[in-house]
């Protein structure tokens, strides 16, 4: 059986995805941070595990993943879901941003039974994606300005069926409202200027 850490364990990793953005080194808009005591403590909850044959953990995401190349989503799988979740949500984000965790990409609504997401999608039939830092429904891969920055994808075991009506303000607590547990995968980026 899971063990759940719900609320506290949620907490410290919406804290977490709010210090990883990437973007620009701007401000981030108005309201898109998410307070450090909100993020969960621990990576990963039960047998919940995120990773991706794409890179190594803790290593270099490939060019073709980030906005010097192709800007695609890495190919991502899971294991380990709880019998008792009823959805999935992952957020890939930059917490070495200097404005603050940078959101790359959030999407919802996964089936608990997909297994993972294929190199640039397509998503699994429901999933929706909510708008990131960036502005857009979509991956928005890792493009720091400069130095090396960390990106970590989470995915959230959820005990709902469907989140909606979904935005970036919002969505770290519809996270801490349902999150059964998550697991973490992080990969590094440099640009070659």
């Amino acid at each position: 059986m899971l063990n759940l850490v719900r609320r506290p364990l949620l907490g410290v990793g919406l804290l977490a995805l709010a210090a990883m953005g990437c973007g620009a080194d701007r401000p981030a808009p108005a309201g898109k941070g998410i307070p450090a005591g909100d993020l969960p403590e621990e990576s990963e909850v039960g047998d919940m595990k995120i990773w991706s044959a794409d890179f190594n953990p803790g290593q270099a995401i490939p060019r073709r993943f980030t906005c010097d190349g192709d800007n695609l989503s890495p190919s991502l799988s899971w294991s380990g879901i709880a019998p008792e979740a009823k959805s999935l949500a992952l957020v890939c984000d930059d917490p070495d941003a200097s404005a603050g965790t940078w959101v790359h990409w959030i999407v919802v609504n996964l089936p608990p039974g997909s297994g993972g997401l294929p190199a640039g999608g397509p998503l699994p039939r429901g999933a929706e994606e909510v708008a990131n830092d960036f502005g857009r429904k979509a991956y928005g891969g890792p493009c720091p300005p400069s130095g090396v920055h960390r990106y970590f994808f989470r995915l959230y075991a959820l005990d709902t069926e469907k989140l909606s009506g979904l935005t970036r303000e919002n969505f770290s607590a519809a996270l801490m409202e349902h999150a059964l547990g998550t697991a973490e995968y992080m990969g590094t980026y440099r640009r070659q200027r």
